[in-house]
């Protein structure tokens, strides 16, 4: 396959493939096609100068025998859907481990639905400071076929089938464990019955070791009663550092009622004597209404209703007063008391004005219904 080709080829594997989430909180596998790899994360605490030894298992799903290798790379956050990207080594700089990493062997045979393991060494240096390093082992079916200068920086890899393993390193010491949330919001402001609110968080981890925030979102209602919890990151989901990781759940119900309030709480961070700062918090509030739309209707046009019941009668009761009053004056068929004519209109306007607002309030709930909800 030439390289070009393998190049375009391994782009779009890569993508379905190797774009491995950071925050599958206890996934034991990651597989490609007819490659299984476990686990699909490791995550470790260690010391300045330790020297660790870790394996991989590798099963070939496929019903013929294949040649599996493996090989390193570093890998970073990409955007804020918790996606890892894999960067051949050297290529950026940053808080990573690859030249850490020696594997025991870079390939082996694999007879059809067999499994082996890939040992492999961490040799941390005496002088790494402290923090997150980050970087993983790739097992695909063919060797690496990378050029120093590929635009890709390690993603164009002709191969045909692959799998990823991550590895997150801390080093214990004077770690910085700091965030922040930057939005917390519903995704609307009013919804009608029945109803899902989507909440939004989106958190940035500010320190230089990742973190795995998780809380939960309380909503009480106008009476400050509680109404519903959801859970944030209940899987354990990591954030890298220096970048931003977005987390999204919903509360769903038939009916409500008037304002809500959400608070989102969340806390992180490693115990002191695990290398860490201890426990934080985080937090945030937002507001939506909730509105019982088919009660508001129907509540609005009987309404209506009465309101027009209203004002007939009291066109009824002011026809019949001016002719009481000009009977009772004698002074003519077209002659109307001042007093009579002035409590007449002012009835008169007060119906118009509680009729103008019924059918501007149903006008705005029609065009909501249709062109919003």
């Amino acid at each position: 396959m030439p390289k070009t080709l393998a190049r375009t080829f391994s782009i779009s594997v890569m993508a379905f493939t190797l774009v491995a989430s950071l925050f599958a909180g206890s996934a034991p596998a990651f597989a490609a096609e007819a490659i299984t790899v476990s686990p699909a994360r490791l995550d470790e605490l260690v010391d300045p100068g330790n020297v660790i030894r870790q394996s991989i298992k590798v099963i070939n799903r496929s019903d013929s025998a294949k040649t599996i290798h493996a090989y390193i790379r570093d890998f970073k956050s990409e955007g804020e859907e918790g996606k890892a990207q894999l960067i051949k080594p050297g290529t950026e700089q940053g808080s990573f481990l690859s030249s850490w990493i020696s594997l025991d062997n870079e390939s082996l045979e694999f007879a059809p639905n067999e499994e082996k393991q890939f040992n492999f060494t961490i040799s941390v240096p005496q002088s790494a400071g402290p923090g997150g390093y980050y970087g993983a082992l790739v097992f695909g079916t063919m060797a690496p076929d990378v050029t120093v200068n590929s635009a890709e920086k390690g993603a164009a890899i002709g191969i045909s089938q692959q799998a990823a393993s991550l590895i997150l390193l801390q080093i214990s010491g004077d770690v910085n464990e700091s965030a922040n949330i930057r939005e917390f919001v519903a995704d609307k402001s009013v919804y009608l019955t029945p109803f899902e609110t989507k909440f939004l968080a989106r958190v940035e981890n500010l320190g230089n070791v990742h973190i795995k925030p998780r809380g939960t979102v309380e909503v009480v209602n106008m009476l400050n009663n509680p109404v519903a919890s959801v859970k944030i990151n209940d899987t354990g989901a990591n954030i890298l550092p220096k970048s931003t990781r977005k987390f999204e759940n919903s509360w769903k119900d038939g009916f409500g009622f008037g304002r809500y309030k959400a608070t989102l709480a969340l806390s992180y961070g490693t115990d002191p004597d695990k290398g860490g700062q201890g426990k934080q918090t985080l937090s945030a509030i937002t507001y939506f209404w909730i509105i019982p739309g088919k009660l508001v209707l129907v509540g609005g046009s009987i309404i209506l209703v009465l309101a027009i019941i209203i004002y007939v009668m009291l066109r009824g009761y002011k026809n019949r007063a001016i002719k009481r009053a000009i009977k009772s004056m004698g002074n003519g068929r077209n002659y109307v008391p001042e007093r009579g004519r002035n409590h007449a209109q002012a009835a008169h306007n007060s119906m118009m004005a509680l009729v103008s607002l019924v059918v501007i309030f149903l006008l705005i709930l029609a065009v909501y219904f249709l062109f919003i909800a």
